[in-house]
Formats: C-alpha cells, structure tokens, sequence
C-alpha cells in the first residue's frame, strides 16, 4: 500500500537502536499526565510514557529522529497497522461491535473524503476497509459503524 504520513509523526532512535514513534494522536491526555508523552516502542509493540524533558534534554535529543527514509517509512506502516487497528476494535467497542478484521481497501476508483469523527482526510489510496459496515478506518479508528445521520 502506498503510505503517506502526517510530518508530525516521527520515529525516532536511542543510542542503543531502540526506536520509537512519536504520534500527536496519542498526546489527548497529555496534560493530565503530568507531562509525559505516550510513545509506540516499535520493539514491544506498545506505548510507554516518557517525559517531555528528561533530565532537561528535549524528546528529539533523548530519541534523535531516524535519517534513514525508508527504515522510517517501513517502521510508520508498522506503527500505524498496529495502532489504527487498536483505534477501530476501541471505537466498535464503544459502538457495541467486535471485529478484529480490515481489509486493505481494494478500490480500482479514486476516492477520497474527510472522517465524520475527526474530520481528517480518508482515502482508498491510505485507508483499510471495515469488514462490518465497509466504510474507509480512519486513522482515529472511526468506521461507519457508530455514524449517525
């Protein structure tokens, strides 16, 4: 799947190689926590909270961002999987649905439209189908399961 990403979201890599990704999705509580930031450890496969200054160094020092592109856009496509799939099965949840399946959006036209959720832009071209109600998952984890007219 062709993957463009938003320019806030980063991976970054500690001394010792461990790389993380920095997503502002994930930053909603970030004030009720006290500072710390949510981010995905690519090894686990799980986020954990850092502060935001450690020590007094920045984020972008302790986790520099990673300058190799492709490693960078191969460890996005993995996050976002990992992440957008947790975002859907939490909003079907709330909708009362279980599914842990979607589909990569096999879509011979074009289309494109915004989330009804968040009002971010959702295409056939970066998005996953829901097998329940076959609308586009935005990466908010919204579907057209819970859309309401």
């Amino acid at each position: 799947m062709n993957q463009k990403f938003d320019k806030t979201r980063w991976v970054g890599v500690s001394s010792d190689e461990e790389y993380v990704v920095y997503d502002p999705l994930e930053q909603e509580d970030y004030h009720k926590r006290n500072g710390t930031l949510n981010l995905w450890n690519v090894s686990s496969k799980n986020f954990e909270l850092l502060k935001k200054e450690s020590n007094g160094r920045k984020l972008e020092d302790i986790y520099p961002r990673v300058d190799d592109k492709d490693l960078e856009d191969k460890l996005l496509v993995a996050y976002l999987e990992a992440v957008i799939l947790r975002r859907y099965r939490k909003h079907l949840a709330h909708h009362g649905k279980i599914s842990d399946i979607c589909e990569p959006a096999l879509s011979y036209s074009q289309y494109k439209n915004n989330c009804y959720l968040c009002k971010k832009t959702i295409s056939s071209e970066l998005n996953y189908r829901c097998a329940l109600c076959n609308w586009y998952i935005c990466n908010c984890g919204a579907c057209g399961c819970g859309y309401e007219a």
